[in-house]
């Protein structure tokens, strides 16, 4: 989100983490972005993010892993955080029932919103 606010295009920038060390399923297979072209595949990003793993469930995964690694007393700071995000999401009426990668549009909105 960084390089697109400085004004970096979409598939150029995705074009860099791909041909780097950055490079893995979501950057390049599942690419959040509407914009990018992800190969032969038709991420959810390209169909408004509809279909693929809901983030409704993602949410029940990443609430199971804080849970787990409380009993476990093994700090998970990051990891709760993006549950906390993800718990909003899911509960709301927009994003709930769509992919998981919908986070994308959730944070450019939030990101846009003038405060």
């Amino acid at each position: 989100m960084l390089g697109l606010r400085l004004g970096v295009d979409p598939q150029v920038l995705a074009d860099i983490i791909n041909n780097s060390t950055g490079r893995c399923w979501s950057s390049e297979i599942n690419h959040p972005v509407p914009e990018v072209r992800a190969g032969d595949a038709s991420p959810p990003g390209h169909q408004r993010y509809e279909g693929g793993f809901v983030t409704k469930l993602a949410h029940k995964d990443l609430a199971l892993a804080v849970s787990a690694a409380a009993e476990a007393n093994v700090p998970l700071a990051v990891g709760r955080c993006v549950e906390e995000t993800y718990r909003s999401l899911a509960k709301s009426k927009e994003f709930g029932d769509r992919d998981f990668s919908v986070i994308y549009e959730a944070l450019d909105t939030l990101g846009s919103t003038k405060v």
